[in-house]
């Protein structure tokens, strides 16, 4: 996408008022769509440690594929930086883990970037309101550069904001959001991927426009035949209470269980440990914190049993990683920090 250098802050009140007083109209083919290959259509677990959340529309197979939409007599993308103005993206997440937990980081994914000023963005936390929008602001993470935005026009990559000081929260469900605000004065551009039309509800995705009002996606957008039933790909990695017991902690899925890797944070090696309940082929992959594949083992046809896998961490740099366990039926993922 072509990145607007003439941006005219002024217009922002008549922007906001004229797109209160219609509907915004997306172009009804995307711009792109790619593979979604670096997290699951399940949920991530790693319990007692840490878990990541996902979007509900995530658990399913629909969101295999990630893509972005443009807007119809306007620049810019619906989900992300635009001639609208709007100021940041939210999705609400379920507290699946029943338990107070504390949000670390933000893992979000980007269709582009196109830089100038090199401003800076930030993911936020925030209350459910009544109405099911946005309400309170519970915390946000550290700063990033628009330059630190992870974006490849073929492959989906994650961006990662660290919060330093954590959010802690009970509630059954948050927002996550992405706020662009800071972006329009140093004329750099972006927009985060989204699942495609119908993979998710529209009424748990919201945007903050100009006159600082929250507006669902599927009450604002449409295009001659579909509404924005979509969800966006933020992902708050959490901390569980001390307090919270959980225990033999496992993910399961099928006759696959997965339990949490060992030691995490890691230095030299870490295992990855699993359980099959009946015999099957196994295949092992391992992602870059920025989500390229950078490791795959196919183990073949396993018997029912326990299983540790070991993988050495003596060239991998710092940070987190993803990895999944995929057999024929099932396909759990969870992650390890290197140190």
């Amino acid at each position: 996408m072509m990145k607007r250098s003439t941006i005219l802050i002024l217009g922002l009140f008549c922007l906001s008022v004229a797109a209160s007083a219609q509907l915004r109209q997306f172009d009804s083919e995307p711009r792109r769509t790619s593979l979604f290959p670096g997290l699951p259509q399940q949920e991530l677990e790693e319990r007692v440690v840490a878990d990541t959340l996902i979007p509900a529309a995530f658990a399913d197979e629909c969101s295999e594929f990630l893509t972005v939409y443009g807007i119809s007599n306007e620049w810019g993308t619906v989900t992300g930086m635009n001639g609208y103005f709007d100021l940041e993206k939210a999705q609400l997440i379920e507290n699946i883990t029943g338990t107070a937990i504390e949000i670390t980081e933000v893992l979000a994914y980007f269709d582009y970037i196109g830089l100038d000023g090199n401003g800076n963005l930030r993911a936020k936390i925030y209350s459910v309101a009544e109405d099911g929008s946005p309400s309170t602001l519970l915390g946000q993470s550290d700063d990033i550069t628009a330059s630190e935005v992870m974006a490849d026009p073929t492959e989906i990559l994650v961006t990662s904001f660290p919060f330093t000081s954590t959010v802690s929260l009970s509630d059954a469900s948050f927002f996550v959001s992405v706020d662009f605000t800071d972006l329009y004065a140093s004329q750099d551009t972006t927009g985060l991927l989204q699942t495609e039309i119908g993979c998710g509800d529209g009424n748990e995705s919201f945007e903050l426009w100009a006159d600082e009002t929250w507006h669902s996606m599927a009450e604002v957008w449409s295009s001659d035949t579909e509404t924005f039933d979509i969800h966006l790909p933020l992902f708050p990695v959490v901390e569980f209470d001390e307090t919270s017991p959980v225990a033999d902690p496992f993910y399961q899925q099928g006759h696959l269980r997965l339990r949490p890797a060992t030691p995490n944070p890691a230095h030299t090696s870490v295992q990855l440990n699993y359980e099959l309940e009946q015999a099957g082929t196994v295949r092992i992959e391992i992602f870059s914190p920025d989500g390229r594949r950078i490791q795959e083992r196919n183990l073949g046809l396993l018997p029912q049993g326990n299983y540790v896998e070991s993988v050495e961490l003596g060239n991998l740099a710092s940070g987190a990683y993803i990895y999944s366990i995929l057999t024929e039926e099932a396909r759990v993922v969870s992650r390890f920090v290197v140190e």
